[in-house]
């Protein structure tokens, strides 16, 4: 399984680490949802899981989305924790 990285840039100036599934296709994908409702002020999308909770973001808050790297299997969870502790 691999997995892509989109970074998900906020007005704030803030930078949220988005992934999903590299072949996930159709309505549901980030970036099918960012065109569907960056101009609609009252729609949310969820980033978290079970473990850690769940933030809502507003699309509006939303400037842009770039793309991030593609890892093999678990390499993002590990890549993950390393930039979490370099940001610490």
């Amino acid at each position: 399984m691999a997995v892509q990285e989109y970074i998900v840039h906020l007005a704030n100036g803030d930078k949220v680490s988005v992934y999903e599934d590299y072949d996930l296709e159709g309505p549901k994908t980030l970036i099918s949802q960012y065109r569907k409702h960056i101009n609609d002020p009252t729609k949310c999308f969820c980033v978290g899981d079970d473990f850690i909770g769940f933030d809502y973001i507003p699309w509006r808050n939303v400037t842009h989305i770039s793309t991030g790297d593609v890892y093999a299997g678990d390499e993002w969870r590990k890549d993950n924790e390393k930039r979490k502790q370099n940001n610490q």
